[in-house]
């Protein structure tokens, strides 16, 4: 399965609230944005239920609420996570879940251990943690399953990452969801991402699931 997020960050105003701040100086407003929590300080934008958006029609629709809001004036520099879903055989020969993971300006807020960030096509870095739970270290190769189809993908390791802080603004409080290391869903555990190139997360083919998203962080009232 294959998810596409589109977020425009800076540490921002509740859904819409660029809109009132635009035309109004109210106060009342500038204080609910300033205590609305992380995750709440943005619009989202998705296809109908039901409905699967292409990839284009994500960038376009970032491309409009951009038009809206204006990047630097509303809202900061937009990132784009790609989500795609895989499964591995651990040591012990059990699956383990995990998804490889593209997103905007990742490698700067992550802390290599080993190795870097610099990926090319089928490249991935590891958390620490995730790296000893598959007995893998740099320069390994790993065969990941995906829907769909029927050759495995093959991923070399390139950089092993220490677990970043999960509450910085940069995750928009959806970090738990890309670091979900010792979940457990239908038997199989699940490791922290893969953090790889779009190109590499791309290369899982879309399945009906959940709709690709377009979702938008607006700057701090009163910023520049």
């Amino acid at each position: 399965m294959l998810t596409v997020l589109t977020s425009t960050i800076a540490v921002g105003a509740a859904v819409l609230g660029p809109l009132y701040l635009h035309t109004a100086d109210d106060s009342v407003v500038r204080s609910m944005v300033k205590a609305a929590a992380v995750d709440a300080r943005g619009a989202t934008v998705s296809a109908p239920p039901g409905q699967v958006a292409t990839f284009g029609q994500v960038q376009r629709t970032e491309r409009t609420v951009q038009g809206i809001g204006g990047t630097g004036r509303f809202y900061g520099q937009p990132i784009t996570t790609v989500i795609s879903g895989v499964t591995l055989i651990g040591p012990g020969g059990s699956p383990v879940r995990s998804q490889l993971l593209s997103r905007t300006g990742i490698c700067s807020e992550l802390r290599f251990l080993q190795g870097g960030c610099n990926m090319a096509p089928g490249d991935v870095a590891l958390s620490d943690r995730s790296a000893r739970e598959l007995a893998v270290s740099l320069g390994s190769v790993l065969h990941a399953g995906i829907q769909g189809k029927s050759a495995p993908l093959r991923l070399r390791v390139t950089g092993i990452y220490a677990v970043p802080d999960m509450s910085l603004p940069y995750w928009w409080g959806g970090a738990a969801g890309y670091f979900g290391y010792g979940h457990v869903e239908n038997r199989a555990p699940e490791v922290d991402s893969f953090v790889t190139s779009i190109a590499t997360a791309r290369a899982v083919p879309v399945q009906d699931g959940p709709p690709w998203k377009a979702r938008f962080r607006s700057r701090r009232p009163g910023s520049a």
